[in-house]
């Protein structure tokens, strides 16, 4: 049985930890920010020592899911049944058929290679005799399959594991399973299954809640074999929602559903030398049990097919559909005080707070139309707010903000409906707060330029039929089309804080940052540097944190220094600024 040691589990003990198991310090050079420890290649000894290793850090991230597997390792070592042992292939169906019998419901589990346990519902074991090599098959040798069947993903579906002669050959039934990954259900188990079970039901059908996620994922394709890790670029957690299964348009996957037939276990108990319950020998009555007919008699119970608990989230920072496993998902917890960071002159402020206190019927009355939603135009310079705006009135209403760049959807007029339709449909679908960024290709007013013209008819068409709130932005205001601005609830126009607003946004900014810096300082840089954005604040703020001794307070000389690097702005020549 494998365990995966993840880098940063592996940096919290330290390389050197892990080198009694066969990591060696050397391997966390490489590309690779995992390495594999074969329990079955431990002594007891070493496993005393590795589970008292994750049990002095079981608080840590991941940790806790390791030290669960050394201990059902170790059960695995303890139970009576691992000294069963096959001498042939043949020998090991029944060996495992007896073993996996008086287990209720014939379930095992296996880790999943992202971290999740895994439940499975034995349908069959069968052995497969020996086949020479002919002209019509190739050769293949004598080996035992197990049939798992699980719901995943709005079906049923089924795998198998292969047994071959080296696989079972003078080890235990239980070791067998256990070097394939797979372990027998307990009442451990079984518990966090259920557990883990009820919270995907709950949270299943909830579509556009927001969680955080975390860990690696992979594409809703079954079949892709791309791995994307749910975290954000900085590696904290990434913002998603809950999607639907499948999106309009996209293709059906194949029914992958098989016959379980209710009758397998019962025939094999019946077949057996012996009886769980009672110990009696039933091998002479049931003989010639071959079909269900004959079967008929025997008694059965309702097959529980596992569900393994992946969920379809739409990634809003990397704009991917994703597989994720219901344990990837936090609770995602509204900051209701976003609204304190974002400084605007007071009657803008004033219309914010008035779209975020007006809901329900009152709001609906005001922007009826074709789409029940609303549009608000937010024009300014770069970093000014526009788009804080958009996540505070997200915040504000619970609900999450899908952010799409115009890049994203291009500017090709055949093409913009269908991507402008998919966009739309999803934030109605999650029903989300949405921001369509640098919307200006969009919104240009119409000339002579017939790309252009078709380009902001065919937005104005599908705008008709958007149906949530939706902000657009541009850094053009003197460019809006009337008609896009006509089907606007409200047009925020943005300018540079005056000295009052910068100073709170300075404030702001160093207490989120925790950093040091007192009113005077604020109030001299203000001075010295009127019109500076809020973005500008935050680049001037970044990099004066790193000057030495910024640690005590930054102080306004250490501002002057790094505004000769801002990056906004017109930037000097050479000669100028040598002259």
């Amino acid at each position: 049985m494998d365990i995966i040691i993840r880098r940063p589990i592996a940096q919290r003990f330290g390389y050197k930890a892990f080198v009694p198991y066969s990591v060696s310090e050397k391997s966390w050079e490489s590309w690779r920010d995992e390495q594999v420890i074969n329990l079955g290649e431990l002594s007891t000894r070493k496993l005393d020592d590795l589970e008292a290793l994750f049990e002095s850090k079981k608080g840590v991230r991941g940790v806790g899911v390791l030290l669960r597997d050394v201990q059902a390792w170790r059960k695995v070592l303890e139970s009576g049944a691992s000294k069963m042992r096959a001498r042939t292939v043949r020998q090991f169906e029944t060996l495992l058929q007896q073993y996996l019998l008086p287990i209720e419901g014939h379930r095992v589990y296996k880790r999943h290679t992202e971290g999740a346990m895994l439940c499975f519902y034995v349908s069959e074991i069968e052995y497969h005799p020996p086949v020479a090599e002919s002209s019509h098959r190739s050769r293949s040798p004598a080996q035992v399959t197990m049939s798992l069947a699980y719901e995943e993903v709005g079906g049923q579906t089924s795998t198998s594991v292969t047994f071959y002669a080296d696989d079972v050959r003078g080890v235990s039934v239980a070791r067998a399973l256990a070097e394939k990954g797979y372990l027998p259900e307990t009442e451990e188990l079984r518990a966090e299954y259920l557990k883990t079970t009820e919270r995907y039901v709950r949270v299943a059908g909830q579509i556009g809640k927001q969680f955080w996620v975390c860990g690696p994922s992979r594409s809703q394709e079954r079949y892709a074999h791309s791995t994307v890790m749910l975290n954000n670029e900085d590696g904290e957690s990434g913002r998603a929602v809950i999607d639907v299964f499948r999106e309009e348009g996209e293709r059906q996957e194949r029914d992958h559903r098989t016959h379980l037939s209710p009758y397998y276990w019962p025939r094999i108990a019946a077949k057996s030398k012996y009886d769980p319950e009672t110990d009696e020998d039933l091998s002479d009555d049931v003989d010639n049990l071959a079909d269900e007919e004959k079967a008929g008699d025997l008694e059965v119970a309702d097959i529980e097919v596992p569900i393994h608990p992946w969920l379809i989230v739409f990634h809003l920072a990397k704009h991917l559909r994703l597989r994720a496993h219901v344990d990837q998902l936090e609770e995602y917890i509204y900051d209701e005080s976003l609204s304190d960071k974002l400084v605007l002159p007071p009657e803008q402020k004033m219309l914010v707070q008035l779209l975020i206190e007006t809901k329900g019927g009152m709001f609906q009355d005001i922007v009826k139309g074709k789409g029940g939603g609303a549009v608000v135009l937010l024009t300014g310079m770069p970093g000014v707010g526009k788009t804080l705006t958009a996540e505070v009135y997200a915040e504000s209403e619970q609900r999450a903000l899908y952010s799409v760049q115009c890049s994203q959807l291009g500017t090709d007029p055949d093409h913009l409906e269908a991507e402008l339709m998919n966009v739309f449909t999803r934030a109605k679908r999650w029903n989300a707060v949405m921001l369509l960024d640098e919307a200006d290709v969009y919104v240009h007013e119409r000339g002579n330029n017939m790309q252009q013209n078709a380009i902001v008819g065919v937005f104005l068409r599908v705008l008709e039929y958007q149906g949530t709130v939706l902000f657009l932005t541009t850094n053009r205001p003197e460019d809006v089309d009337d008609a896009i601005a006509s089907r606007c609830i409200a047009r925020l126009v943005y300018e540079s804080p005056c000295v009052e607003d910068a100073a709170k946004i300075w404030r702001i900014l160093a207490n989120v940052s925790d950093l040091k810096i007192s009113d005077k300082v604020i109030a001299n840089v203000t001075a010295a540097n009127p019109g500076m954005t809020g973005r500008d604040i935050k680049n001037s703020l970044k990099l004066a944190s790193l000057m030495p001794d910024a640690e005590k307070g930054i102080t306004a000389k250490q501002v002057e220094y790094v505004q000769q690097f801002k990056p906004t702005g017109k930037v000097a020549s050479r000669s100028s600024a040598s002259g």
